[in-house]
């Protein structure tokens, strides 16, 4: 501002250079102050501020919903004067380990943090901000649905086999995971077993993997109730080219990528994620297999046999 005696006012050097950060972590960094000339505040302090927001329209009512998830403040000055000069302070905020992991990208809902430090100074106080990215802490060693099993689409009256009926001609499809349990930018193989009891050849696998969030918001009108939704992403996508003609079997190992960027599993009491992958075919346009993997944190360990 033109009279304000602040010239500079900045968050600097953060230990992590990316900005992102783990739950339970400690954010390590420097605030830059430059004044022109002596100053009273109430306040001078930084924060670390999590919020969780959800924002939809369903039956012709609007829903919204917020909470606080993370409140963490460090104080520099408190009712004293700033002098006139350059400062570079320290500080240290630590990151709760219960903060679900960011969310972005959804036009409905979404968690976001952000660093905010403030001067609590008349007429108007001086706030400067800067986001971090957080990962909340999924242990894929606690989610028992995880360790590996087979997967399958359509139940038929033979276990462990999917039956994705053509006319009168079916398509048989398995999956077979060591582990269902991944990290964000983890590559795997999907072993995917096709029989091809129909007329027509499979020259197309496609496995995608969709993000879904279900979010809860409460009504704005008075004596409104609770309403919850359910929406999407599309993550990651990769096909392959196969030539499996009819009557013929063949067992296909298919690799898919997870984004870097895709947010561990959220689990908080107004939104969940989690992640579903499906396996197309070029004979069908919805999804002949699907099930559910989860997106943790912390790696699965190795078993070692003695």
């Amino acid at each position: 501002m033109f009279n304000s005696p602040i010239r500079k006012f900045e968050i600097c050097n953060l230990d992590h250079v990316s900005g992102v950060y783990v739950a339970g972590d400690t954010i390590n960094g420097e605030l830059w102050l430059h004044t022109a000339k002596d100053f009273s505040n109430s306040a001078f302090f930084i924060s670390l501020v999590g919020q969780v927001q959800t924002w939809f329209a369903a039956g012709g009512e609007t829903f919204t919903s917020e909470d606080i998830v993370a409140m963490q403040r460090h104080t520099f000055l408190k009712n004293a004067p700033i002098k006139r000069g350059l400062y570079v302070l320290k500080f240290s905020l630590h990151i709760p380990t219960t903060c679900p992991s960011t969310l972005l990208g959804y036009s409905m809902c979404k968690i976001g943090y952000v660093l905010e430090a403030t001067i609590e100074k008349q007429p108007f106080p001086d706030v400067v901000k800067v986001p971090i990215t957080i990962r909340g802490i999924v242990d894929l060693n606690r989610v028992k649905s995880v360790k590996g099993r087979t997967i399958v689409g359509k139940q038929d009256s033979i276990p462990n086999r999917a039956f994705c009926f053509l006319g009168t001609s079916s398509l048989l499809v398995e999956l077979k995971f060591s582990k269902m349990g991944f990290l964000p930018g983890e590559d795997f193989e999907i072993p995917v077993f096709v029989q091809n009891r129909t007329r027509e050849a499979v020259t197309e696998l496609r496995s995608e993997l969709v993000e879904y969030a279900s979010i809860s918001g409460r009504g704005i009108s008075e004596g409104s109730h609770t309403e919850q939704l359910t929406v999407s992403a599309n993550i990651v996508a990769e096909i392959k080219r196969v030539k499996i003609p009819p009557g013929r079997s063949e067992d296909v190992i298919l690799t898919l990528r997870i984004p870097s960027h895709i947010s561990p599993q959220i689990t908080h009491k107004l939104m969940k994620t989690y992640h579903i992958l499906k396996i197309f075919t070029n004979q069908r346009a919805d999804s002949i297999c699907a099930t559910e993997v989860t997106i943790g944190s912390i790696a699965l360990r190795e078993r070692t046999t003695l």
